[in-house]
């Protein structure tokens, strides 16, 4: 066949198969459509079309923590911290903090602003059987040490079990002290010492331990045999398993006093066991608020403070809508109001303490209790303290109301002061140079003015002997918590959270915070559906409630 006829029809048919190849997109057809410009055989494998898959959906949730300390810390940082591990929904929390800054009953002040020299003035501590607060601080990078309260140079002063003032603390070892208490109060102090080894026995009893969450804080005290302490006062609790009351009075009693402004025969038996633990306190390297603070940060929270929570409203098996009020001036000039709809609402301070209303009604609201009003002072001096100034110059004044140590301290009044502590050294300028002088810290019921302070020294009411000082009021610095067989659990209603009624079971920055970490692991079970609906079975108490 002429070649002027072949080469248009072999034209042709390439024009034909490409076509074909383009709307079927078909490898052998690109194979064919190859050969026929090519001598050389190809092998087809064009690369298929790469389909990226979206990221998958995940659904937005919004949480509400009211109040900013120990509690409401808790609940948002393992709240980030249990959704990064494996979640199909994400949280956005927003706190929301009545006062000017986080930390509630946690505050650490610097002196002459330097960060690295800091100071508590907390009424509030922890200790290395914190859990919840140190696996929190090593995750965050901070510091631990040990707060020393035996180190020189130390002096401690308050009233002794005779109600006069003398010297409470001396500068010796842990196990010479007790060697001493021995001496003096025969097998007491040992057997307190395994009554609190036995209650830290009990807490971390894994035959006993009822996992994390849970919604039943009566149920969660009765698996751990802590019923048994909560029903006696203190005094009696140690009366009935041997402890003499000379020793309970002279160095428990006096101790907690000191250090809490609380009387155990006002106390249960598991808080007076708790708070006579003092010789394993710990702090926070940059102060306890230091960490409070991280863990908020750390959590991508939405901070909003000297912001008020005033209404919370529940609609009928949906959201929570909540009322707030903002006074903040770096914000705005005037108030501002807002309502705002969540998910979930945590109440992360006393219940009673606070101004919010909720509509419907609680059911069962949480149980009022009271708390002690306490005032700390940091002062500092040129002049060392002086244990006989302290009887001749202020005994008239400020020490007439101490509170002596009996059995029925019901016709005893509230003492002027609770202890006096020196157990630090400040630089304070003088001039351009800075000296060094001793830190003290005064525990009192009442403010104590500048006179008060300069005559707990030698020659005080000659010159300025104070060169520096802080005060700090703390109305509601420890619960009041009587003997008691019944506790206010997590759970109010679906939805809405608690944490301020492990404060009746014990009080403490640790109780707050393990309180916050089971309020979070319960949101989370809330918004994957995996909650079980447990209830008490009388209906009261901590269950889980409908309006």
């Amino acid at each position: 066949m002429p070649s002027h006829i072949i080469w248009p029809k072999v034209l042709h048919l390439t024009v034909v198969i490409f076509l074909i190849c383009l709307y079927s997109d078909t490898a052998a057809c690109w194979s064919v459509n190859a050969i026929a410009f090519s001598s050389k055989p190809i092998t087809a494998n064009r690369p298929r079309r790469r389909v990226v898959d979206p990221k998958p959906f995940k659904e937005r949730k919004l949480v509400a923590t009211i109040g900013a300390g120990a509690a409401g810390s808790s609940v948002a940082y393992h709240l980030d911290q249990i959704l990064k591990e494996n979640s199909n929904f994400e949280v956005k929390v927003d706190v929301l903090e009545q006062a000017w800054t986080v930390g509630g009953r946690v505050k650490t002040e610097y002196y002459n602003g330097v960060p690295n020299d800091d100071f508590d003035v907390a009424a509030a501590t922890f200790s290395r059987n914190s859990e919840t607060l140190l696996a929190a601080a090593n995750k965050l990078g901070l510091k631990v040490k040990d707060t020393c309260y035996i180190c020189p140079p130390r002096n401690e002063f308050g009233p002794d079990n005779h109600g006069s003032l003398g010297r409470l603390t001396e500068s010796l070892s842990r196990w010479w002290r007790l060697t001493k208490s021995i001496w003096h109060h025969g097998q007491s102090p040992m057997r307190a010492r395994s009554l609190g080894n036995h209650l830290e026995n009990q807490l971390k009893d894994p035959r006993k331990l009822t996992s994390l969450p849970f919604k039943n804080l009566t149920r969660f005290a009765e698996e751990r045999d802590l019923i048994k302490l909560t029903n006696l006062t203190g005094d009696d609790y140690l009366r009935s398993h041997g402890v003499d009351p000379n020793y309970t009075a002279a160095i428990i009693q006096a101790n907690i006093r000191n250090r809490y402004a609380q009387d155990i025969s006002q106390l249960h038996g598991l808080q007076t066991l708790l708070y006579s633990d003092t010789d394993r306190q710990v702090s926070i390297d940059g102060g306890h608020w230091a960490l409070l603070d991280r863990m908020l940060k750390s959590s991508g929270a939405s901070i909003h403070e000297q912001t008020l929570a005033t209404r919370i409203e529940r609609r009928s098996g949906g959201p929570f809508l909540v009322d707030t009020l903002t006074t903040n001036p770096r914000i705005s000039d005037r108030r501002i109001q807002r309502t705002t709809m969540y998910d979930a609402v945590v109440i992360a301070a006393p219940f009673h303490l606070s101004s919010i209303t909720v509509e419907p009604p609680l059911p069962h609201p949480p149980r009022n209790f009271s708390y002690t009003s306490l005032h700390i002072t940091h002062f500092s001096s040129r002049k060392p303290l002086n244990i006989s100034s302290i009887h001749t110059a202020v005994a008239g004044s400020l020490l007439t109301a101490l509170l002596p140590t009996t059995s029925d301290p019901s016709h005893a009044k509230p003492p002027a002061i609770y202890s006096l502590t020196n157990s630090a050294q400040i630089a304070v300028l003088d001039g351009c140079v800075p000296v060094p002088q001793p830190l003290y810290r005064v525990l009192s019921a009442h403010r104590l003015r500048h006179r008060h302070l300069k005559g707990l020294f030698v020659d005080g009411h000659r010159g300025d002997m104070i060169n520096w000082v802080h005060r700090q009021h703390w109305p509601y610095a420890f619960p009041n918590t009587g003997p008691q067989a019944d506790f206010d659990g997590p759970v109010l209603v679906d939805g809405l959270y608690y944490t301020s009624g492990v404060e009746a079971l014990a009080s403490s920055l640790e109780m707050s915070a393990w309180m916050g970490k089971n309020v979070a692991r319960l949101i989370v079970e809330q918004f994957s559906g995996r909650g079980d609906g447990e209830c008490d079975h009388d209906g009261k108490g901590m269950g889980v409630r409908e309006l």
